[in-house]
């Protein structure tokens, strides 16, 4: 197989992705303020994050889809899911003990230590030879290396003198190329502008001039006080580039890798992690948006080669991909044979995948890929110094375990439900009854006799989604899934291969931390093919007020049978996309996706008028889009060939040989 000449400053580049916003048209909008939007850009929390050992403000973000967004608390689940994946990944190695697993493929690192360029690109990447899901193949592989970035000294300087808050006022680092790296300590809120000033809120700016083809690393750590820290890395122009905060909102360190392309001078802030100054003037030391947390740290800035590890891997169509690193690694990345990042990871999320899902998980950063063509993979390691240990496994799909299609039941009578299982997010633990769909059809101008109508209308929207545009556009030629639903069929939930969506109830009802929809796991591969997820009706419902209400897009121009149906329907097939293995796309994309979780509105298929149920309305699928950066990832995530291959029945394929 002839694979693309990509270079390791461009693979690395790509890891690094941030997702830039498209332009979308005069039909969507963004009703948040600028700074939310940029902030959404780049990945980061604007709400208020919960401290430790308190519940999180949201139901989990990535489970679940948040009447606003702008709330999601992101750092607070990601503290939970940290200590919850470290436990996955015991039970998993008890599991395999008790199973007398086979041993895993021991790979080294050909790249000899203290050097670069081995394995640094994808026409260089190791191959990990009878790695795969063919009979002769091990599903399995441990990998062990190390990343030797350029060796630089660090140098110590100075602190800096307020006031630093600005570009014009920042504090010249001197680095350069006989000084790569200098360290230094500052205070947030020693200023004229901190809580003994006049409370605009207090940043620390640094000067730093770097070449292209280098790497800059910041590393803030505050040192035991009670800064959360944020960096922020500017251009010359001011033009916020990239930023980073405490991932889990601990007193941690923020870290920010930024690949650079361009020679020239940079300016990085330092200062609270909230709130962020979104809407900062960076010429302005008194442009902030307010106090946030104040203390001491050190920062440690460095412009160096950095080195990237690249290891090649053959896979199937459907073949399902996971992985994970430990030790000084702090990034996995995977590209498909096309060259193209199709999830780069900061993160270990694991522990939201079902325990029946075989995906390994428990380390610093963790990925999981549905291969979508056959041919050579690649998994990078990268964004670290030292040694590493890496864990990449594949297998095929769960429904090709069985003989049975994949059924998912459309329950509207008002079921009953443990919302226990929806870790996390209840308020009243314990068995909850939800009130049927025909409680919900007064609040929307409509009958209890338009009640069959309402249930055929969503019903033939998530088939069309789950079912027709599946079938026809995914890579997966054995899709095999039943939509059935309680006015029409049997309630088979509880046996070998349904799952099911509720649709139905309130918050209240279901007990939980406020959602409009939310799924019991993300499940690529479909390992667990008997799963719940919900979509409750009273935001849906709500006076026209609401935002996330479907009478807020109703006017006397609408079909309301065809607008609920169309509307409600994404919104199901959206939370079933999560328990098919979806992971949430990103609305600032320019492209609708059904896994778009910001504009809940846009789910709705509204066309350019904005009135639900006219002509205009849009088709919605799933389909190619990047991930939403909030959560931790980024890439290109086809959703198209997740949800298709999650649908498989019967036998699979060999592994193509390149």
């Amino acid at each position: 197989m002839r694979r693309k000449v990509i270079t390791g400053a461009a693979v690395c580049a790509a890891m690094l992705l941030i997702p830039t916003t498209a332009a979308v048209g005069a039909e969507r909008t963004d009703p948040r303020p600028a700074e939310q939007r940029r902030a959404a850009e780049l990945g980061l929390q604007t709400a208020p994050a919960a401290k430790p050992g308190e519940q999180p403000r949201s139901a989990n973000p990535y489970l679940a889809m948040l009447p606003d967004p702008s709330k999601a608390d992101y750092i607070g689940w990601r503290r939970i899911l940290q200590a919850e994946s470290g436990k996955r990944a015991d039970l998993m190695e008890r599991q395999r003990k008790a199973a007398n697993a086979r041993q895993p493929i021991l790979v080294e690192d050909d790249e000899p230590t203290d050097t670069r360029g081995g394995n640094d690109t994808l026409t260089t990447a190791q191959q990990v030879d009878g790695f795969g899901t063919g009979r002769r193949d091990n599903p399995r592989a441990r990998i062990l290396g190390t990343l030797s970035p350029e060796h630089v000294e660090t140098t110590s300087i100075p602190p800096s003198a307020e006031d630093d808050g600005a570009i014009p006022l920042a504090r010249v680092t001197g680095i350069s190329a006989d000084l790569p790296s200098v360290r230094t300590s500052g205070t947030i809120g020693d200023g004229p502008h901190g809580s003994a000033g006049d409370k605009s809120g207090d940043f620390d700016f640094y000067r730093v001039d770097a070449v292209a083809g280098k790497t800059l690393t910041i590393d803030v750590d505050p040192s035991g006080s009670a800064l959360l820290p944020a960096v922020g890395l500017y251009d010359e122009r001011g033009t916020l580039i990239t930023a980073a905060q405490d991932m889990i909102g601990t007193g941690g360190p923020a870290h920010l890798s930024y690949p650079v392309d361009k020679t020239g001078t940079y300016y990085l802030s330092v200062g609270s992690m909230t709130p962020w100054p979104y809407s900062l003037d960076p010429f302005d030391s008194g442009s902030g948006v307010g106090v946030g947390t104040e203390g001491g740290y050190d920062i440690t800035i460095t412009v160096q080669k950095a080195d990237l590890d690249i290891y090649a891997v053959d896979l199937a169509p459907g073949d399902v991909l996971g992985g994970t690193v430990t030790g000084a690694a702090r990034q996995l990345s995977v590209f498909d044979p096309d060259g193209v990042l199709v999830q780069g990871s900061t993160l270990d999320v694991s522990a939201l995948f079902p325990a029946s899902s075989p995906l390994p998980g428990g380390g610093n950063a963790t990925v999981d890929h549905v291969a979508a063509v056959a041919g050579t993979h690649y998994v990078a390691v990268g964004d670290g110094a030292g040694r590493y240990d890496a864990t990449v496994e594949v297998y095929r799909p769960g429904g090709e375990r069985t003989a049975r299609s994949q059924t998912i039941f459309l329950d509207f009578d008002g079921a009953r439900f443990n919302n226990n299982i929806f870790a996390g997010a209840a308020t009243k633990p314990g068995v909850r009854t939800l009130s049927p769909l025909r409680a919900f059809l007064g609040n929307w101008g409509l009958s209890r006799a338009d009640e069959p109508a309402v249930i055929d209308a969503i019903t033939e929207t998530v088939r069309k989604n789950l079912v027709d545009d599946i079938a026809e556009r995914s890579s997966n030629p054995r899709v095999d899934v039943r939509i059935t639903n309680s006015k029409d069929d049997p309630d088979t939930f509880g046996q070998p291969g349904t799952s099911r969506v509720i649709v139905g109830g309130t918050t209240e009802e279901a007990g939980i931390i406020p959602v409009v929809g939310i799924a019991q796991s993300i499940d690529p591969g479909n390992f667990n093919r008997e799963e719940t997820a919900l979509a409750l009706l009273d935001n849906l419902s709500a006076p026209a007020d609401n935002p996330v209400s479907l009478n807020a897009y109703m006017t006397d121009k609408s079909d309301r049978i065809a607008f609920i149906g169309q509307a409600i329907g994404n919104i199901v097939s959206h939370e079933a996309g999560h328990y098919l293995g979806n992971w949430h796309t990103s609305d600032l994309s320019g492209v609708t996706n059904l896994m778009d979780t910001g504009h809940i509105y846009d789910l709705f298929g509204l066309g350019p008028d904005r009135i639900g149920g006219t002509e205009d309305d849009i088709d919605n699928s799933f389909t190619h889009d990047v991930f939403e950066p909030t959560q931790g990832f980024s890439g290109l995530e086809n959703t198209i060939d997740r949800t298709g291959f999650a649908l498989t029945r019967g036998r699979g394929l060999t592994v193509p040989r390149p």
